[in-house]
């Protein structure tokens, strides 16, 4: 017994199908009639039901495996089963049931054919229905209830021809739309069955059984595809047969008078129109040479979504609001082979004619509708009234005409409707969805359009892109194509979704992305984010709550790129093979992997082309293609079954590998996606880490850590536990080498320990130096300097355990250098960087030998001794410009810059500083960037160049923030602070000192501390009321610590400041040995404008010195 949901074979006297779980049919033994599985007895012939072998079964067919081909779609499934055949086969004759069943099959197959729908079975006197397969409409839920009601209107026909009974007949439907698994079944050279693999079917059968007698109920993805073009009643969650958890169904009670999706989504409210302000220009123009009396036409095409309908509606509105007349025709999909079928829709609508109303009725509005235009002659109404269907036998008197002159005079009667409404005043007809015309509308526009160049008619056709109109282009031809639009313009609509409030930018760049300027698939794209809980509302503004990784096609969409690519013919194949490729591809790859002859291929890309659904560029061989909207490759490539893409991937990454090997040199990210897509991760993850070395190398740090993490995610599904110990270690360690940001540089942490429990699990001691390594420089970015001066001096420490190979120390001892650079500690980190210099030397390593002679140049400078420091930072500097390697070189130029900057050589400085920024900004590396703007804003200090000191930290600070760092900011909060003080703003001065002290204490930073206690110092002392002891405390904690640490520079600035205190506080004579400490100070290390301020302090009268109470700049 086969199975008429996935075609399997059950042996006899199965009740359920072993294929997919679904009740099997039962057949009668006395007369073969189809019953459900619950059926008693016969519907028949009212006999009891058994489960005896099946007559006349076919043979089995053979299922193979390799022979499956299928596709994965949307598709709306409608159940429909009759209510009181049983009652009936009692009443009728078996022959005269048999002609009722056929009558009732052919009535119900006839609408279904009209509404593009496929019977995929008839179960005795139920139907299966598909809309969607075979081939896909851009509205299959819409087809599926207007045939569903059509299907109840015809059963009340049948009733009327078998008036014997005297039990009436009805029908009860159930649709639902989903995701389902559409396949041929294989049956030698037939293939004739379908098979439908997925929740969606048995979800309508359970929704029909809910229905009442002819009544539709269906789910609520169908209900959402619907709304606004029928009215519903909501029933409420109602739990199903076999279904977790309860569904929302809705009963259809009828259509409304929408014509289309758009009048549908028109009144519950649309989003504003964005852009298209030169297409209305243009609109308008034409319609003013229309309104004195030169008539028009407009071409307007588009491809579907783009906006014709919306620009046409905002024209139409301000024609209308103008006081003058409109008309609009729209074609329909289903309505092509009706003759005049938007004609006769627009007349019907005119009359106010509903599907109830008599012959009479309809006869007497149209009279009245003609006299009011003028055309009250009789052959006019006789000649609408027959294109109406309906009948007026005897009411005109007109002569028969024949069937040619009928419709010549037809053509003719509908030109004058039309003119006549001109003839009120200017008048606009607007046709919308003209590739959809039947022939016989077409004839009509032919006259129309042919005639208006006299009248006061702008006539406005919109059609979509791929569609040729059959006009030649005259005078009074315009042609307009609605473009995408901008990005501008994109963000306007998304904007109108979200009623005004913004989206994170990877959100708004992934739907920009995504939609490609299509305002249909913005607004679409964008309502199913709002929809998938990623988003919260944080100040007014949407934040993402979690990843947001990839978004489905929203079910609006899905019928519509469905049904582009199934009418496609051959070409849809070649369309779902590029999209394994991804959104662009070369015609040599796409020809390797779909094995097609060149000829066959060239077609069906041609086809594709002209469809507009690809890009073209190049000329062979090098031709390359590329989907024209993100969607449409979604499309065809989530149209392909998961097997089938496994395997495209894996067969396009071994082709890449094989015959195209410059490629996967230059793109190794491509072959990591195809052996990741084809799930072989171990192939994939060796082409994650080359991507991310090759990005890494373009100072792309972004996008080398996507690599590095996707090697990472996929190094943990190794089945091996060493091998993926050993993968996830490499990629963590990959990671922490291009972390930037706060959020990266936090997840490396976390990345970092879990590094250590696997290199512990697997005794790998290289890899635990290493980790400990990149765990101490990740706290040292951080500005953790406590944890990563421990940690460094641990990887050194198990360095020297593992042996006398230099290379595992050179990282530690690195490190360590900048450490105590950083922490106001020269002696220390002279030490550490001479032998840092002296092993990268050794090495061959020459980016970081010229690294850390700048660290080298750094400490001396601090130390104060300024001819070592120089000629270290020009060492560093010299071997930076021996290589190619922008972050080394911005360091070197940093740190040759900050020298000079703190001995008080501006000049010298700035041209190093403006390099490292330029530097900086190439290669994307914003840390070294905040460093500079930072310690170039001391300089300008310095030199007391005021206003670019506090322009450059102002920056440095805001940059700060954003990267999360507290590293060094106590210092720079306490520059801006002196500057803020410079340009008299005494109240900013004093609470962002206060905050600089919190910020480098809490750091743990002690000599930006000491820094941050010094200018606190000084704007306390221009404060109005000074505390004069606090002033001394800090300065003397400052002087303590700089002397402790050796920092000969900020010693002498701050036994500058200290004289200062002791002035104001009376202490004269040591204040003038302070100011001597400083000058001397400030001789040995050549800082003119140091020397200046302590000469100038001691030179001026004491009591001057009190009343100014200035600070130092």
């Amino acid at each position: 017994m086969e199975c008429i949901n996935c075609a399997s074979e059950n042996r006899e006297g199965r009740k359920f199908c072993g294929g997919c779980g679904i009740a099997l049919p039962m057949f009668c033994v006395s007369c073969g009639f189809t019953n459900e599985p619950d059926d008693a007895f016969c519907g028949g012939c009212g006999s009891k039901v058994a489960n005896p072998p099946r007559p006349a079964s076919a043979p089995a067919r053979l299922r193979r495996s390799d022979v499956f081909e299928g596709d994965r779609r949307q598709l709306t499934v409608m159940f429909c089963d009759l209510v009181g055949s049983t009652l009936m086969s009692e009443q009728l004759d078996p022959e005269e049931m048999a002609r009722f069943l056929t009558a009732y099959r052919l009535a119900c197959a006839d609408v279904v054919e009209r509404y593009g729908g496929f019977v995929a079975n008839y179960m005795g006197d139920g139907l299966l229905v598909y809309f969607g397969y075979p081939h896909a409409h851009e509205d299959d839920a819409q087809r599926a209830i207007r045939a569903g009601l059509s299907v109840i209107e015809a059963i009340k026909n049948l009733n009327k021809d078998f008036g014997t009974v005297t039990q009436e007949l009805n029908v009860r439907l159930g649709v639902n739309t989903g995701l389902v698994v559409a396949a041929d079944i294989d049956a030698g050279e037939r293939r004739d069955k379908i098979a439908v693999v997925g929740d969606t079917t048995n979800i309508a059968a359970r929704l029909q059984s809910l229905a009442e007698p002819g009544t539709i109920v269906i789910g609520r993805r169908t209900h959402r595809l619907i709304e606004g073009l029928f009215t519903c009643k909501a029933l409420g969650p109602k739990k199903l047969k076999g279904m977790s958890g309860p569904i929302e169904v809705f009963r259809v009670c009828e259509a409304t008078d929408a014509r289309s999706s758009f009048e549908a989504k028109l009144r519950l409210g649309l989003t504003p129109m964005a852009g298209r302000h030169k297409e209305m220009g243009i609109l308008t123009d034409r319609w003013d040479h229309a309104r004195e009396g030169i008539g028009q036409v407009v071409l307007l095409s588009g491809e579907p979504g783009v906006g014709k309908s919306r620009v046409l509606q905002n024209f139409q509105s301000i024609v209308t609001d103008d006081g003058c007349g409109s008309i609009s025709f729209i074609c329909s999909n289903y309505g092509q082979d009706t003759p005049f079928h938007p004609v006769v829709d627009f007349i019907e609508r005119a009359l106010q004619v509903g599907s109830n109303a008599t012959s009479e009725d309809t006869l007497q509005k149209l009279d009245a509708f003609l006299a009011d235009l003028g055309l009250a002659e009789p052959e006019y109404a006789s000649l609408i009234a027959a294109m109406l269907n309906v009948p007026a036998v005897g009411r005109y008197e007109v002569p028969t005409p024949t069937p040619e002159d009928r419709k010549s005079k037809t053509l003719n009667a509908l030109v004058a409707v039309v003119n006549a409404f001109a003839r009120k005043g200017p008048l606009l007809v607007l046709v919308e969805d003209l590739q959809w015309a039947d022939p016989s509308t077409l004839e009509f526009l032919d006259l129309l359009v042919e005639s208006v160049s006299t009248t006061s008619i702008l006539v406005v056709l919109a059609f979509r892109a791929d569609f040729e109109p059959r006009w030649e282009k005259q005078p009074h031809f315009t042609e307009i194509k609605l473009p995408p639009l901008n990005r501008a313009e994109s963000i306007n609509i998304i904007h109108g979704v979200t009623g005004g409030r913004s989206l994170p930018e990877d959100v708004l760049a992934h739907i920009l992305d995504k939609t490609d300027g299509v305002p249909l698939f913005i607004e679409e794209l964008t309502k199913l984010v709002l929809e998938m809980d990623l988003l919260a509302v944080q100040d007014g503004e949407y934040a993402l709550s979690g990843p947001l990784g990839s978004t489905a096609i929203p079910a609006s969409l899905q019928d519509s790129l469905r049904a582009r690519l199934d009418h496609l013919g051959p070409a849809k194949e070649v369309a779902e093979l590029a999209s394994v490729l991804g959104r662009s591809f070369g015609h040599a790859v796409l020809r390797a992997v779909t094995q097609k002859d060149e000829e066959v291929l060239d077609h069906a890309l041609k086809r594709l082309v002209d469809s507009e659904l690809l890009y073209r560029r190049g000329v062979a061989p090098d031709t390359v293609y590329e989907f024209k909207h993100a969607l449409v490759k979604d499309a065809a490539y989530q149209g392909l079954l998961r097997s089938k893409r496994r395997q495209l991937h894996l067969e396009t990454a071994d082709i890449l590998e094989s015959h195209f090997p410059k490629m996967t040199e230059r793109s190794p990210e491509l072959l990591s996606y195809h052996y990741k897509s084809a799930g072989q991760v171990e192939q994939a993850i060796p082409y994650s880490f080359m991507a991310g070395d090759a990005a890494a190398a373009r100072y792309a740090a972004t996008e080398a850590a996507t690599h590095y993490q996707s090697a990472l995610e996929m190094a943990q599904s190794v089945a091996s536990p060493d091998l993926s110990a050993r993968l996830q270690i490499r990629a963590i360690l990959k990671l922490a080498n291009v972390a930037s940001g706060r959020e990266q540089i936090e997840r490396n942490l976390g990345n970092l320990g879990t590094a250590r429990t696997l290199a512990e699990n697997i005794g790998h001691q290289i890899r635990l130096c290493q980790i400990r390594y990149w765990t101490a420089r990740t706290y040292y970015v951080m500005g953790r300097f406590g944890l990563a001066a421990d940690l460094a001096r641990q990887a050194l420490e198990l360095a020297d355990m593992l042996g006398d190979d230099d290379r595992m120390k050179t990282g530690p001892v690195n490190l360590l250098a900048r450490i105590h650079c950083l922490l106001g500690e020269p002696v220390a980190a002279i030490s550490y960087a001479n032998q840092s210099v002296r092993q990268m030397h050794e090495a061959g390593d020459q980016v970081e030998e010229a690294s850390v002679s700048g660290v080298l140049a750094f400490a001396l400078a601090l130390h104060g001794q300024y001819e070592e420091a120089i000629q270290a930072a020009d060492h560093g500097v010299a071997r930076a410009e021996g290589i190619d390697h922008l972050p080394t070189q911005a360091a070197c130029f940093m740190f040759r810059a900050l020298v000079n900057g703190w001995f008080g050589r501006l000049s010298d400085a700035t041209p190093d500083f403006d390099r490292g920024l330029e530097m900086c900004e190439q290669s994307g590396d914003v840390f070294r960037k905040y460093l500079i703007l930072g310690w170039r804003g001391e300089a300008c200090l310095i030199a007391g160049e005021i206003a670019a000191a506090r322009d450059s930290l102002e920056q440095c600070l805001e940059l700060g923030t954003k990267l999360g760092t507290s590293f060094h900011r106590g210092a720079f909060e306490a520059f801006l602070a002196k500057a803020l003080l410079s340009e008299g703003q005494p109240d900013a001065a004093i609470g962002l000192s206060e905050a600089a002290v919190v910020t480098a204490t809490e750091s743990g930073e002690t000599w930006p501390r000491s820094i941050a206690l010094r200018v606190a110092t000084e704007v306390q002392l221009a404060s109005d009321t000074p505390d004069i002891g606090a002033a001394q405390a800090a300065i003397e904690v400052a002087i303590s610590i700089q002397a402790a640490r050796q920092c000969k520079c900020d010693l002498a600035w701050s036994q500058l400041v200290q004289g200062e205190v002791l002035t104001s506080g009376g202490h004269h004579a040591e204040a003038v040995e302070a100011f001597g400490l400083a000058a001397e100070q400030f001789q040995k290390l050549g800082i003119v404008r140091g020397i200046d301020l302590a000469q100038m302090a001691l030179a001026q009268p004491k009591a001057e010195r009190v009343g100014q109470r200035k600070s130092i700049s």
